[in-house]
């Protein structure tokens, strides 16, 4: 018996000229948007990591909404997301309709270990994101351990075999000695 292909349509080729989403995401303005989030609640830290983790994702997830964008984040009552929390600790995305997929324009994973194995672990997750913009905050003991790490990061994308050009990451790396503050860098795949 000989087999038959069949050939599909991609999903919404129908209305192609009838899109009324947007999935472009202008990075550098949301990036200096971000900085300035991270900057005021630097300005007055959270008590602890899960409070830093409430309140960076409750800001950003605000963020999302802003630009007209649905969010993924736990806890989603609390932080007022869509949905719980979705493959990353925050996620923005538009669908075309119920359950089909538009676009994910940002993902963000944070650690706030200085542990550099929980934070190489959590960084990676990011790899393999097709988002637009991919966000990750951790902190370090000292700026010296930031810029390390940071360091690491760029080379582990450079590394990475699926990396695909244009690729942007928002790295956000908090020094934990004073002058307590963030080092902020963006690293773009060539």
């Amino acid at each position: 018996m000989a087999s038959t292909a069949r050939v599909r349509a991609p999903v919404g080729a129908r209305c192609c000229n009838q899109r009324t989403w947007s999935h472009t995401l202008n990075a550098p303005a949301i990036e200096s948007e971000i900085q300035s989030i991270l900057e005021k609640v630097a300005a007055n830290p959270p008590e602890n990591d899960s409070r830093w983790t409430l309140e960076i994702k409750t800001q950003l997830a605000a963020l999302g909404r802003r630009h007209h964008y649905k969010t993924c984040a736990s806890p989603p009552e609390k932080i007022n997301a869509e949905h719980g929390e979705w493959l990353f600790d925050l996620v923005w995305y538009q669908d075309k309709e119920p359950w089909i997929l538009a676009s994910i324009p940002l993902v963000m994973e944070s650690e706030w270990s200085p542990n550099s194995d929980n934070q190489k672990y959590d960084f990676q997750k990011l790899l393999l994101a097709r988002a637009t913009l991919r966000v990750w905050i951790y902190q370090g003991d000292s700026r010296a351990d930031v810029l390390k790490h940071r360091d690491w990061c760029e080379n582990q994308i450079l590394a990475f075999d699926m990396s695909v050009a244009g690729d942007s990451y928002f790295l956000a790396g908090y020094c934990n000695t004073p002058p307590k503050h963030f080092e902020f860098s963006t690293f773009v795949f060539p």
